[in-house]
């Protein structure tokens, strides 16, 4: 320990990790050549419970076609090659939107098809194509959710454009 001289100081760090809850109480000691040596200060503090460690995500490894490349008109693309999850993949969806709208029923059908594998024999297996039968407008949007007992819920999204080339104007159904 190194001297301390007439009127210096010395600061002294004190750390507190209690094994147990409750009140806990104990006495500094400073011990000096000088007289009433040692010199005790009385300290306590509270030991409380740690808080529990946060819950685990669930795993969700997707291999998809990039976020900046294209989808080719009329043609299939594999959007999603794969996705694997430790857990259940649950809730999937492949959808098209025209100038961000959803495409439903007729209209859907008229400018994408769309097609999501889920694995009967394995629940974390999904595979995802998408066909755009125009390019002028239209996107194409995947969505994964996978959950694994005692872990939070992860989710994976990813939008692709179509090229417009060649530029084919997407058609929407008629009231007649």
């Amino acid at each position: 320990a190194a001297a301390i001289q007439i009127n210096q100081t010395c600061t002294a760090n004190v750390s507190f990790g209690p094994s147990a809850t409750g009140i806990k109480n104990a006495e500094l000691r400073v011990s000096s050549n000088a007289a009433g040596s040692p010199g005790t200060s009385e300290i306590s503090g509270v030991g409380i419970t740690a808080p529990p460690p946060p819950t685990p995500t669930t795993e969700l490894a997707v291999k998809a076609r990039s976020k900046g490349k294209k989808l080719k008109p009329e043609k299939t693309t594999k959007v999603v090659k794969s996705a694997q999850s430790n857990g259940t993949i649950g809730k999937t969806s492949l959808r098209c939107f025209l100038n961000g709208k959803k495409l439903t029923g007729k209209d859907k059908r008229a400018n994408c098809k769309l097609v999501v594998e889920k694995q009967r024999a394995r629940a974390n297996d999904v595979k995802m194509k998408a066909k755009a039968k125009c390019s002028v407008g239209l996107t194409v949007k995947a969505k994964i959710k996978a959950k694994a007992t005692g872990q939070e819920p992860t989710t994976w999204k990813r939008t692709w454009k179509v090229k417009n080339n060649p530029r084919t104007i997407c058609s929407l159904a008629g009231n007649g």
